[in-house]
C-alpha cells in the first residue's frame, strides 16, 4: 500500500487517515518511517504507520502506547521522539483529540517534525465556524447540571478549541451586573465603564429574552461585535454571559447564536438546582441547628453553632459574635465584646444592638461588606452577628433573610439558656437566704448572729473582711460594731464615716469595683467594696460592709443578692436588739437603771455556785422612797444615776484594796462629790 500500514483498526477515524493520506499535498517523504496517533485524555484511539516497517519504531510505540494506558511517564527508547498538538480539537459525535507524531531521532529531520505535524492536524481538521454542542459540555462538567461546574467547562472548551469568541460572565450583585470572569486583562475603570453598559442594557429585561445583539465596544478595549445572553431565576435576571469577536469572525458569532437557546435553557438549569440544592441544605442545616439550640442549656454550645450554621452556608465568609453579656465561652469562639458608646465600638453595630434591626456598611475602599445582625430575643438583645463578605462575595435578600432567620434563632436560644441560668442562679440565691434566714433567726444573740451572717457572707461571696455597724435609733451613733479583722480596729472604722454618713443619709446600697479611684475612701489594700445599709421602715438601722483586694471583685448579681439578703435579715438585728433592751428592762429598775432584786439574788446565786470568794455590799439610803414619791427633785435624781457609776469607777477599785469597811466607805464618800451632791 506504498508504504503506509495499520498498527490497529478504529473505522470511526477512517475518514480523518484518509483525508492525510489521499491528499494531492501530502509533503511525506516515504523513504523515513513515521508513526501518527490520535488520542484522547484516556487513552490512544487510532494509530497510523507511513513509510517502511521498523521494528524498532513499532517497540518504540508499543512501549509509549502501554504507559499512556497505565497513566505512567513515557519510557521511550532515547533514539526515538514524540510530539504532539498544544491544543484539543473536536470531532463531531467522538471526544476531544490531539494529533502525536512518533519517529526515529534523526538530526536533519528534527526541524521539519512540528510543520508536518501542523500540516497533518490542518488537513485533518480544517478550520470551520463551529461552537460545542450540549454533549460536549455536559462532558466537560463530568455531567454536573450546576452552575459553577457548567461555566467552568464553557470557558475551558472555549479555549480548548481556539475559538475566535471571547466569553464574558457577569453576575447581579444588588442591583446591578458586576464582572466575574473575562475581563481579567483590563483595568478596573475599564471593568467598571463594561459594568455600567451592560446593566443598563439588561435594565427591564424580561425572562423570555434569549438574547440581545450589540454592535459597538461595550469597553474601550473589546471587539465590536457582541452577544449577550441573560440568564433568568424566577422572573429576575442573576447573570449573563457576553461573547466578543471582531467582524472577521462573524460566521463564528452566528453559530454562537444558534447555541444560545439550549446554553440558556442548561446554565437557569443548573443555577436553579444549585438554589434547589442550597435552599434544601439551608433548611436541613436550621432543622439541625434548632434541634441543637433546643437541646442544650449551654450558651457556649449554643454560640458554636451559630458560627458553625454560618460557615458550612457560606465558608468564604468572616463571623463574629459581639456579646453584651460576659458569658463563660470557648476561647477558639471568634468572640468581641459590645461596649456600647466605647471608641472603638462601631456605630452600625450599636445601632443593630439599640433598635435590633440589621444594618449593612459598604466599605468601598477594601471593597468588604459588613452585615450586622441583632441576637434577638423575646426580651431583649443579646449580642450583634457580624459578617464580613469582600467583593467576590454576594449578600443577596435571600441569603440575608436566612441569616436573619438563624440570627433570630440563636438569639432566642440565648435568651433561653440565660433565663434557664438565670432561674438557677435565683433558686441558689433563695436558698442560700433561706438557709441564712433559718439560721439568724435560731440565733438572738447577737454576736452569734453577726458570727453567723459573717461566716455565709464570706463563704457566699469570696468576701475577704465583713463588717457590720448599728446604729441608735435615736441620734444615729454607731452603738455596735463588729465582724472580722479590719473591723476590729477603730482607726479602720473611722475612715468608714464617709460611706456611714452616706448610707444614712441617701439610704442607698453603695457598689464601688475600684476605691481606690474615690479619694475621700481609705480602705487600705481592699479595692472592691459593697455596703449595704439595715432599713427597717424607712429609718437606717445599721450597715454590712464587704470588702476584697482584687478590683471588680463582685458582680451586680453578687451585690444584688447580699441586698436581698441583708434585707431578709434586718428584721433578725432589730429583733435581736430589741430582745436584749427587754431583757435589759425586766432585769433594772427604769427610774434608777439599777438591777431588780430578783436580778440581785439570781446572780448572787450564780456567784455562789461559781466563785470561790467574793465580797457583798449593800447601801440603804434612809427614807429616800418617801422623799422620792413625794418631793423628788432633779438633785436627788442625778444622785441616783450617778451611784452605779461611782460604784464601778472609785468605790469597788478601792474597797478590795483595803481593810475596815465602814471606815474607808466613809473616806471615800468623803473624797467623792457624793457628799456636795447630798448636801
Amino acid at each position: 500500500m506504498n508504504g503506509v500500514g495499520k498498527l490497529f483498526q478504529n473505522e470511526e477515524y477512517l475518514p480523518l487517515w484518509d483525508k492525510v493520506f489521499f491528499s494531492e499535498k501530502n509533503p511525506f517523504d516515504y523513504t523515513n518511517s513515521f508513526i501518527f496517533t490520535l488520542r484522547t485524555d484516556h487513552e490512544i484511539v487510532s494509530a497510523k504507520q507511513i513509510g517502511p516497517k521498523s521494528a524498532g519504531l513499532d517497540a518504540a510505540f508499543t512501549n509509549y502506547y502501554h504507559n499512556r494506558k497505565n497513566n505512567d511517564f513515557l519510557l521511550l527508547d532515547e533514539q526515538y521522539t514524540y510530539i504532539e498538538s498544544d491544543q484539543y480539537v473536536h470531532v463531531e459525535h467522538a471526544p476531544l483529540i490531539k494529533v502525536g507524531l512518533l519517529t526515529r531521532m534523526e538530526p536533519k529531520q528534527l526541524q521539519h517534525l512540528p510543520n508536518l505535524l501542523n500540516w497533518v492536524e490542518k488537513t485533518m481538521f480544517p478550520p470551520t465556524a463551529s461552537f460545542m454542542n450540549v454533549e460536549q459540555l455536559l462532558e466537560a462538567s463530568n455531567y454536573q447540571i450546576r452552575f459553577k461546574p457548567l461555566i467552568e467547562a464553557l470557558f475551558r472548551l472555549n479555549d480548548q478549541l481556539q475559538s475566535p469568541l471571547k466569553l464574558i460572565l457577569l453576575e447581579r450583585r444588588e442591583m446591578d451586573f458586576k464582572h466575574k470572569t473575562g475581563w481579567d486583562h483590563l483595568s478596573s475603570s475599564v471593568i467598571k465603564l463594561g459594568e455600567q453598559k451592560v446593566s443598563e442594557l439588561l435594565d427591564g429585561v424580561k425572562s423570555s429574552t434569549n438574547m440581545i445583539e450589540i454592535s459597538g465596544e461595550v469597553t474601550d478595549q473589546e471587539q465590536a461585535v457582541h452577544t449577550v445572553i441573560p440568564l433568568f431565576y424566577e422572573e429576575t435576571s442573576f447573570a449573563c454571559i457576553i461573547a466578543s469577536t471582531d467582524e472577521q469572525h462573524q460566521h463564528s458569532m452566528n453559530v454562537f447564536k444558534s447555541a444560545s437557546r439550549w446554553l440558556q435553557q442548561l446554565l437557569q438549569k443548573g443555577f436553579k438546582v444549585d438554589r434547589d440544592e442550597n435552599e434544601a441544605k439551608k433548611k436541613d442545616l436550621l432543622l439541625e441547628v434548632t434541634k441543637k439550640f433546643y437541646s442544650t442549656m449551654d450558651i457556649s454550645e449554643v454560640l458554636a453553632k451559630i458560627v458553625y450554621a454560618i460557615k458550612q452556608t457560606y465558608p468564604s465568609f468572616n463571623v463574629y459574635l459581639m456579646l453584651s453579656h460576659e458569658w463563660e465561652v470557648r476561647e477558639e469562639l471568634p468572640i468581641k465584646p459590645l461596649v456600647y458608646g466605647s471608641e472603638g465600638m462601631n456605630t452600625k453595630a450599636e445601632h443593630a444592638f439599640l433598635t435590633g434591626m440589621k444594618q449593612i456598611e459598604k466599605n468601598d475602599k477594601n471593597q468588604i461588606v459588613h452585615l450586622f445582625m441583632p441576637l434577638r430575643g423575646k426580651q431583649g438583645i443579646y449580642g450583634v452577628l457580624e459578617i464580613r463578605a469582600t467583593k467576590d462575595d454576594t449578600l443577596p435578600k435571600e441569603e440575608i433573610s436566612f441569616i436573619e432567620i438563624l440570627a433570630d434563632t440563636g438569639g432566642n436560644a440565648l435568651e433561653n439558656a440565660e433565663l434557664y441560668q438565670q432561674s438557677r442562679d435565683l433558686i441558689h440565691d433563695l436558698k442560700l437566704i433561706n438557709k441564712a434566714t433559718h439560721q439568724i433567726n435560731m440565733n438572738l444573740n447577737l454576736n452569734d448572729l453577726i458570727k453567723s451572717m459573717t461566716h455565709q457572707i464570706q463563704e457566699a461571696f469570696g468576701a475577704q473582711e465583713v463588717g457590720f455597724f448599728l446604729f441608735d435609733r435615736n441620734d444615729h451613733t454607731v452603738i455596735h460594731q463588729s465582724g472580722t479583722v479590719f473591723f476590729e480596729s477603730g482607726e479602720n472604722s473611722e475612715q468608714l464615716n464617709p460611706l456611714i454618713q452616706q448610707l444614712l443619709i441617701k439610704k442607698d446600697p453603695i457598689y464601688m469595683g475600684d476605691t481606690s479611684l474615690h479619694a475621700e475612701i481609705d480602705t487600705g489594700p481592699f479595692r472592691s467594696l459593697l455596703a449595704i445599709p439595715m432599713l427597717q421602715k424607712e429609718a437606717v438601722h445599721g450597715a454590712v460592709f464587704v470588702f476584697h483586694q482584687e478590683s471588680y471583685y463582685f458582680t451586680f448579681e453578687s451585690f444584688k443578692l447580699l441586698q436581698s439578703l441583708v434585707h431578709h435579715s434586718t428584721l433578725a438585728f432589730t429583733n435581736t436588739l430589741l430582745h436584749e433592751e427587754l431583757e435589759k428592762l425586766v432585769i433594772t429598775d427604769h427610774l434608777t437603771s439599777l438591777h431588780s432584786r430578783n436580778h440581785l439574788e439570781a446572780s448572787m446565786d450564780q456567784s455562789i455556785l461559781e466563785h470561790e470568794k467574793g465580797t457583798f455590799l449593800l447601801i440603804d439610803i434612809d427614807n429616800f422612797k418617801s422623799i422620792n414619791i413625794h418631793t423628788v427633785t432633779k438633785l436627788e435624781m442625778k444622785l441616783l444615776f450617778k451611784l452605779p457609776i461611782l460604784f464601778e469607777t472609785t468605790f469597788v477599785k478601792q474597797i478590795l484594796q483595803l481593810d475596815g469597811v465602814e471606815k474607808n466607805l466613809l473616806s471615800i464618800f468623803q473624797k467623792s462629790s457624793l457628799l456636795q451632791a447630798l448636801r
